[in-house]
């Protein structure tokens, strides 16, 4: 067993080091490269961020229209909007039941 005197002293490590420039310690080549990679890193960053604006504004716009056109049916035939809900919750039934029966 060990006492507390025993025990070495470890120096605490550093957090956070700052590295020194890329051109103090890399090939002119190697920071071009990693330049190139840091500025395409950025351009698809932008890319993605784009693509989720773009992506928000379509589910938006479909919803939109999802709720424009059900409440149109449902003022304008609610009899048929009616026998669709119970056709497809009668096919969604059979369909359970058909899978619970494959599973036995």
């Amino acid at each position: 067993m060990m006492s507390a005197a025993d025990t070495p002293n470890i120096p605490p490590t550093p957090t956070s080091r700052q590295l020194p420039p890329a051109d103090l310690f890399l090939a002119p080549k190697v920071a071009a490269a990693a330049d190139w990679v840091g500025r395409t890193q950025v351009q698809i960053g932008e890319f993605f961020v784009s693509a989720y604006q773009v992506s928000c504004d379509a589910s938006s716009s479909l919803v939109h229209e999802i709720r424009t056109r059900s409440r149109r049916i449902k003022e304008e035939n609610p009899m048929a909007l009616l026998a669709g809900i119970a056709g497809a919750a009668f096919a969604l039934g059979v369909a359970t039941q058909l899978w619970r029966f494959k599973r036995r």
